[in-house]
């Protein structure tokens, strides 16, 4: 990367948010995500946060951490995209079992792959049939295998519709 194309990433956050070489490639780092994990205990243990959590880690990820020599604080969730399309529910057992929560991200579908379950010609249906919205569908889907939901809104009607379940 060039000093001009370091300023531009420096002066315009989030334009590159991975280390790229010349060919376009992303460069691993060379950190291990137990060190990280250490990093974030002393945070609760200096009382700067209560808690510490993960995303998008599969069961060998979690597994190895859970079995971290000297491990003071397991994560009390695993944050994953999961909704009727993407079910997660291997992962999501396997987090359960082991004392993990799991936090639904993008629960109403919306995935960069095009998923949009708020149109999807089944859950319309089976909103209709219980008089409710999809989303409220979508969201009681993951309440009842136990999975924590944070839909993202910010229409004041659909946040307050969301609440009721």
């Amino acid at each position: 990367m060039s000093c001009s194309e370091l300023s531009f990433c420096l002066s315009h956050p989030g334009v590159h948010d991975l280390p790229l070489d010349e060919s376009d490639m992303v460069i691993p780092g060379d950190t291990d995500f137990l060190d990280t994990w250490e990093a974030m205990e002393d945070l609760v243990i200096t009382g700067l946060v209560k808690n510490i959590g993960v995303s998008n880690f599969n069961h060998e990820q979690l597994e190895r951490l859970l079995n971290k020599p000297g491990l003071r604080f397991k994560p009390v969730t695993n944050q994953i995209e999961c909704h009727p399309y993407l079910t997660q529910k291997n992962l999501i057992s396997f987090c359960q079992s082991r004392g993990v929560s799991v936090t639904a991200y993008r629960p109403l579908g919306g995935s960069c792959e095009g998923v949009d379950l708020i149109d999807d010609p089944v859950i319309q249906r089976i909103a209709k049939e219980h008089s409710k919205s999809p989303a409220q569908i979508l969201i009681r889907f993951q309440i009842q295998r136990n999975v924590i939901v944070i839909p993202g809104s910010i229409t004041p009607s659909h946040i307050k519709e969301n609440i009721q379940n």
